[in-house]
This record gives structure tokens, sequence and C-alpha cells, in this order.
């Protein structure tokens, strides 16, 4: 079994456990600190290729007309060696979700996807998939969405067990709270979309246990 998909079921038999309320120990520092998350939104995109978006050459669209139907794709950016990701997402109340589909990488699992009406705990999504080092751009997922006449989409810190956080293929954790959501895509009518593609300043991101982040949740 190769090692991403054997620490995909590992992740995955972890769930329950938590579910019930269980912890584990503050896992260390993960490999992806300065992980960041970018959205992209195409008119009548319906697979996992967002080429020709790099975050280099072309960035992501973030900003949509009023009133019309987009493939909203989750990215990864700025990691080193991802397995896995939870993070959550926020739209408007005019904006309308059709369908979330988690299924662009190989050995992909999900335990969760985004439904109505998003937020902090209905937005989340929870996935692992087989390692990934490539470290370029890599699409993790989609949202199909009815954008509203204004308003926007975009990610949040989850609300579910651990919060927002990128899995290393060892089975480190990176997380990334409230505090830095800046770290999250936007997607808007018309304008204030942002693409987080940008490489962060590492003395902006202070690493966060598991412990910290927990208690925001209090």
């Amino acid at each position: 079994m190769p090692h991403g998909r054997a620490l995909s079921l590992v992740l995955l038999g972890l769930a329950p456990l938590l579910a019930a309320g269980d912890s584990l120990a503050d896992p260390s520092t993960g490999l992806n600190p300065l992980i960041t998350f970018p959205l992209h939104a195409r008119v009548q995109g319906d697979n996992c290729s967002v080429f020709p978006v790099d975050c280099s050459g072309t960035h992501p669209t973030v900003n949509v007309p009023p009133n019309t139907t987009v493939t909203i794709y989750l990215m990864a950016n700025n990691y080193s060696a991802l397995a896995g990701v939870q993070t959550a997402f926020y739209w408007d109340p005019g904006w309308t979700l059709g369908g979330a589909f988690f299924d662009c990488l190989p050995g992909q699992l999900t335990t969760a996807l985004p439904v109505a009406p998003g937020g902090a705990d209905a937005g989340t999504v929870t996935t692992s998939f087989d390692c990934v080092n490539t470290g370029y751009l890599l699409t993790i997922g989609r949202l199909v969405m009815t954008s509203g006449s204004s308003g926007c989409l975009w990610g949040v810190a989850s609300s579910h067990q651990d919060g927002t956080y990128a899995v290393d293929c060892l089975g480190g954790r990176d997380f990334v709270p409230k505090s830095q959501e800046f770290r999250l895509g936007r997607i808007c009518v018309s304008s204030g979309g942002t693409d987080v593609c940008a490489v962060l300043d590492p003395d902006a991101i202070q690493p966060t246990t598991w412990g910290q982040v927990k208690a925001t949740y209090r």
C-alpha cells in the first residue's frame, strides 16, 4: 500500500475517536507552516483542472459576475509535503451551493463535505489523499455555487475538531487559526476577492499547537 494511502486510512480512522470526544496529544508543527489555501472561480468549470492558473504567471480568478453558476476550486500553495486538509467556507445568504466534489487527487477520502448554509461548522471539508510533495499549486476539490447579486464566499477557520489545518506526509499538522484567516482565499461578486497566492513572511506566522486552536473554541 502506498505510504500516502496508508496515511489517509490512518487519519480517517481517527475521526470516530475525535468525534466521540477523545483527544490526542498536541502534535508537533508539520512540514507546511506557510501553506495558503487559494480559491479560483471558473464559469462552466467541470473537472479538476485550473490550467493555466499557477499562482505565478497566472493568478486565480477571484471576482465573478452576479447571479452566475461558477465552479470554485480549493487549492493549496506554499506547501512542501501534503496528505490532507481541513478547512471551512462561509458564503453570503444570497449565494447557493449546488454541490461539493473532493475527488481530484489519488487515494482521496473525504469524511466531511460543505453543506448549506456554510460557515465554520456546516461549511467544513475534511479530506485526505496520497502524499503530494511537488510543491506546485495543488487542486484539492471544488464547489459548484451560484453567486448572489452581491457578496462573497471565503475560507474561514473550521469549528470541527482541530480547526483548519494541513496534514503533512508524516502525519504532522500545521494549523490556520482564526487570527490567520488571511491565508484563506475569497471569491466576491464584481470586486473584493483575494487570491492568497503570495509566499508569506515566516516572521508573520507563529507555529500554533492543537491545544491553542482548541482553546479558541471554548
